[in-house]
């Protein structure tokens, strides 16, 4: 008889109909049979038990660990140190060409691939941002996340037109639009073409679990950290942090769910819109370049920047000229260093200077009307303008623009305003002197009269009021001015000398004084022949006679009233045959002497030329001083 056999439910194998349990598996067989363990699988169950536990524990030590998880990196390129910049080179002395760093930042390696906790690659490569005019502005690394996504500083991306993105060696991937919006400090853009690197996708930022930092500089991971939003950034949450991190991705669960950039941006930027696999981009590069830069300030001041070493310091200075009349298009915290205030202005006094030296002034006049001198407020600059007119246009023009157009600079200059002010004095200072040496007193006193309002406390220009009293020989007022006052060590030998010719003038008053070329044997005078015609003579000494030319005769009218008879004269060039002629007076700083005997002499290679003879010098006593150019006539 064959006995009836049943299948094991679990196993599959058969069993005879009356079985409880299987003799396979030890299943039971019927319903309400209680599990049964065979000899030796309660040290299975125990094992597996203990396996299990430790796994947990283990996961639970490594996502508590306050250590960093030390992950290997590929040798690709090079990438941003944290200190880095993103700018461009720019040379100390304007003399040599600027260029734009189209080098790595140092020598640490870009990297390719770094391990994540997923067991998944994070690849990460080289942005270039090119100008098409100027090369290559920047580098600096980017992680690529969902197959074909960088999010991008917007301040690292400026001024370039062209971007391209490079994994090691391989080949250079367009970057063609993105997610940004004007203000936002970052987008999100995508490469060009179809392909797509594996890696990480990006996930929505879940704020209430921690994240983790990876670093794509050292390639380790951060210890697990809470973040607090501080703002929205266009599809980003702005997360303010009290330490600047080192530029890298925020995980959760393998995903990216955040980026920090270093000192290229601080702060972390967190992602709000998940694994969107139908995200499309709204901004074309193209879009990008013209809301940011194009026509705008920035794109000026990058053109004189790029263009050093291919055209003149002077053609430089007009481009950043020509800059400051249109308005920036990015803010302040969107633009680049190398374009930014503090680095152009300086930058721009640099070049300012190297065109003074070069004796270009006319470049540096223009700038006397130019908004770049307003909004710069910079001292040098102010200072250079105006040397740079004073020598094109003379010095009343440089203190014209000072009181004008410089005034309202120099009312809210800070810093090098007491240079400014010295070289404001300065200029009427030499205006003065300059009056005095050309014996233009009247305009002296003008010029004196408009400083003092500016300069009431300056002992500098209160002697050059004493000088021009000199200068009219009013020894009184000269005195009472010298006296008004006290002077700083460095004006006492001034005055000084300025007492002693007080002194002299008391001395000569009575008398006259006759300055001329200290060592000169010419000593020229001007009188008053007849009380009606002004005339040039030079006093001689050994002349016995006055002399006058025929030509002065003709002017007088006195050609009827000559002698007759002829004179026989002694001259440096022999004996000469004179006509005399008598003239009725002869005035001298007015002094007059009357009938005055002259002879009537051309003297040779000095037409119109009179000498002032003995026979009318004998009406005074005569000191002569040749050194100091000093003749003295005392009336007798």
């Amino acid at each position: 008889m064959t006995e009836k056999l049943i299948r094991c439910s679990l196993c599959n194998s058969e069993n005879l109909d009356n079985s409880v349990y299987c003799c396979q598996c030890g299943s039971p067989m019927r319903k309400g049979i209680p599990l049964r363990v065979r000899k030796g699988q309660w040290i299975v169950v125990v094992v597996a038990t203990l396996i299990l536990s430790l796994m947990i524990t283990s996961s639970i030590l490594f996502f508590n660990s306050r250590q960093t998880i030390p992950l290997a990196i590929e040798q690709q390129s090079q990438i941003t140190p944290k200190n880095a910049q993103i700018k461009p080179k720019m040379l100390e002395q304007v003399s040599q060409p600027v260029k734009i760093d189209k080098t790595p930042f140092d020598d640490r390696p870009f990297t390719k691939e770094i391990q994540t906790t997923k067991n998944e690659k994070l690849v990460v490569g080289k942005v270039s941002i090119i100008n098409s005019t100027a090369g290559i502005i920047t580098e600096f690394p980017a992680v690529v996340v969902s197959g074909s996504w960088l999010a991008l500083p917007t301040r690292t991306c400026i001024g370039g037109d062209k971007w391209f993105f490079k994994v090691g060696n391989g080949q250079a991937i367009p970057i063609e639009g993105g997610l940004w919006g004007r203000g936002d400090a970052l987008g999100i853009w995508r490469l060009a073409g179809e392909k797509e690197f594996k890696g990480p996708d990006f996930a929505t930022w879940q704020q209430d679990i921690p994240v983790r930092l990876l670093s794509i500089k050292t390639g380790q991971l951060s210890k697990p950290m809470l973040l607090t939003p501080s703002g929205v950034q266009g599809a980003f949450i702005f997360s303010s942090l009290p330490t600047v991190l080192e530029a890298g991705v925020f995980l959760q669960d393998g995903k990216v769910v955040g980026w920090s950039f270093g000192d290229l941006l601080n702060g972390a930027y967190m992602w709000t819109l998940g694994n969107d696999t139908n995200l499309l981009f709204e901004n074309y590069v193209d879009d990008f370049y013209n809301e940011t830069f194009a026509g705008g300030r920035e794109e000026f001041f990058f053109n004189a920047l790029s263009r050093v070493g291919d055209s003149s310091p002077q053609k430089q200075l007009q481009l950043f000229a020509e800059g400051f009349w249109v308005q920036p298009k990015l803010t302040p915290q969107d633009t680049p260093l190398y374009l930014s205030p503090e680095t152009v202005y300086p930058y721009i006094s640099k070049l300012v200077k190297h065109i003074m030296d070069q004796k270009a002034y006319q470049y540096v006049t223009t700038l006397a009307d130019e908004p770049l001198l307003q909004e710069t407020r910079d001292p040098e600059v102010l200072m250079n303008v105006i040397l740079a007119t004073e020598k094109i246009y003379g010095t009343e023009r440089a203190i014209n623009f000072i009181e004008g157009p410089g005034a309202d600079i120099l009312r809210t200059m800070e810093e090098g305003k007491v240079e400014s002010m010295k070289l404001y004095l300065n200029l009427y200072v030499g205006w003065i002197k300059n009056l005095l040496d050309a014996e233009e007193i009247s305009r002296g006193w003008q010029v004196y009269n408009r400083a003092r309002p500016h300069f009431k406390e300056s002992p500098e220009l209160h002697l050059l009021a004493v000088e021009l009293a000199l200068a009219e020989r009013n020894w009184t007022e000269a005195e009472s001015l010298l006296y008004q006052r006290e002077y700083p060590v460095e004006l006492r030998e001034i005055k000084m000398l300025l007492t002693d010719r007080i002194s002299d003038l008391k001395g000569q008053e009575n008398k006259i004084v006759i300055r001329f070329q200290p060592g000169s044997r010419d000593i020229p005078v001007k009188v008053s022949v007849n009380n009606s015609l002004d005339h040039d003579f030079l006093v001689d000494t050994g002349a016995s006679f006055v002399t006058v030319p025929y030509s002065t005769v003709e002017a007088l009218g006195l050609e009827d009233k000559m002698s007759h008879h002829q004179q026989e004269v002694q001259t440096a060039g022999g004996l000469i045959q004179a006509k005399a002629v008598t003239l009725s007076s002869i005035e001298l700083q007015g002094w007059v002497v009357s009938d005055v005997k002259a002879l009537v002499i051309d003297l040779p290679n000095r037409p119109g030329l009179g000498l002032l003879g003995l026979n009318f010098l004998n009406s005074f006593g005569l000191d002569l001083q040749a050194e100091e150019g000093i003749l003295i006539l005392e009336p007798k």
